[in-house]
């Protein structure tokens, strides 16, 4: 090994000290709404109800890696994995929403469109800043408008939002 390499080495109690911080935090989580999620989308399968997952960024590319795990990892038997659509998988869709509408559009424009009552969307948590994150959680839709604004859509009345600010 040459000087070079040598001296960008981690030292290992940097991934002892990593392992038991995770270990830290995985034992002290509040599980419950894992749980409900998990029971959900378990539901939503054996019902054949729709799973809409989005993000952005990272958490954009994780909803499409989890999508295929919902369509095809769960089940490999040919059409029984769950119904589940990446609302971000879409470029096309993404950048007209956003060039004709808004940029925060995006996701309810198309669950205006392909959400149905009893559908479930699962949303991301991201960091806006080192001092700002913000949080949005998976709710049930309760059904589309039956007219031609896209705002009425009654997800907006049923998703759970939070911001942390620190100071």
């Amino acid at each position: 090994m040459s000087a070079n390499r040598a001296a960008v080495m981690v030292d290992d109690a940097h991934f002892t000290g990593y392992a038991a911080r995770l270990r830290d935090v995985l034992q002290s989580a509040d599980w419950t709404p894992v749980q409900e999620l998990a029971s959900e989308l378990l539901h939503c399968w054996r019902t054949r109800r729709q799973v809409f997952l989005c993000g952005n960024g990272g958490s954009a590319a994780n909803a499409m890696h989890l999508a295929n795990d919902l369509l095809y990892g769960i089940s490999k038997t040919f059409g029984s994995g769950v119904r589940v659509h990446a609302l971000p998988a879409n470029p096309s869709v993404l950048t007209c929403l956003a060039n004709d509408h808004e940029y925060a559009d995006i996701f309810s424009m198309q669950l205006a469109v392909q959400g149905r009552a009893g559908d479930v969307l699962v949303a991301a948590t991201w960091r806006v800043r080192d001092d700002v994150e913000l949080r949005v959680g998976y709710r049930r839709l309760e059904g589309g408008a039956d007219n031609d604004e896209v705002y009425s859509f009654a997800c907006f009345h049923d998703v759970v939002a939070g911001m942390t600010v620190a100071f």
